[in-house]
């Protein structure tokens, strides 16, 4: 797996959380505690099992290379659990507005329906 030094698009590389910004614009505002607890505990035992989605900020912004659009649940759990580093599939994305699609449509049918 390559890191973030070396990311291009379309493959899952292993990201310094650091180097990471949230999405602004991210659409899911709530985000239980206990859940939060129970997926840093999960990651923290197993590992983080599913890549988060990001694109890659160009320029780098405050020394982030990337913006999240899709995995904000496992990013805090990864940050909760102590991981420096995450899975995260960098992908192209053309505006803001098809990062906000994105992360709505990512969270349809999750955890009691919260957007």
């Amino acid at each position: 797996m390559q890191t973030d030094q070396t990311a291009s698009l379309g493959e899952v590389k292993l990201i310094t959380s650091a180097h990471i910004s949230p999405f602004a614009d991210q659409p899911r505002q709530y985000f239980d505690r206990t859940s939060l607890v129970e997926l840093s505990d999960s990651i923290r035992e197993i590992g983080q099992i599913i890549p988060i989605l990001v694109r890659p900020l160009i320029p780098a912004e405050n020394g982030c290379l990337f913006e999240l659009i899709e995995g904000q649940r496992r990013w805090h759990a990864c940050e909760m659990a102590g991981k420096e580093d995450m899975k995260a599939w960098v992908r192209e994305v053309t505006d803001s507005s098809e990062q906000f699609i994105i992360s709505v449509v990512a969270n349809f049918g999750r955890e009691r329906n919260t957007v």
